[in-house]
């Protein structure tokens, strides 16, 4: 009897297991701050998942190396936020200069993540 309990709660688990989601991947993530003086920070990334048809991309910054993600990232445009279907080539638009008012881009890290779930 308990060696016919102890099969049903290995299969259970490889069932869970086997259901879990492939997490999104981000990579290739690059940016660079445009030199026409519009403060805006133009930000590349390819993103790949393969179950998932779109996913919730999130750009954050970081001004200590990434030991906090404080600076403000709340105005931007492009392949950011709900909605975002994997592919390469991916941009986004940040307006550095209005979410961060007298600050300069020098030693700012920058994280962009995905997120295909609940």
């Amino acid at each position: 009897m308990s060696g016919l309990a102890t099969a049903v709660l290995v299969l259970g688990l490889a069932a869970v297991a086997a259901a879990q989601p492939d997490p999104p991947v981000v990579s290739n993530v690059a940016f660079a701050q445009r030199t026409d003086g519009s403060g805006i920070v133009d930000v590349a990334y390819d993103l790949v998942d393969g179950d998932s048809p779109t996913v919730t991309v999130t750009l954050e910054a970081s001004s200590d190396g990434g030991a906090t993600w404080t600076l403000t990232t709340a105005t931007y445009s492009g392949d950011v936020g709900a909605g975002i279907a994997p592919g390469s080539g991916k941009a986004i638009e940040w307006d550095f200069a209005t979410d961060n008012p007298g600050l300069f881009l020098d030693n700012v890290v920058i994280r962009v993540t995905a997120d295909d779930g609940p």
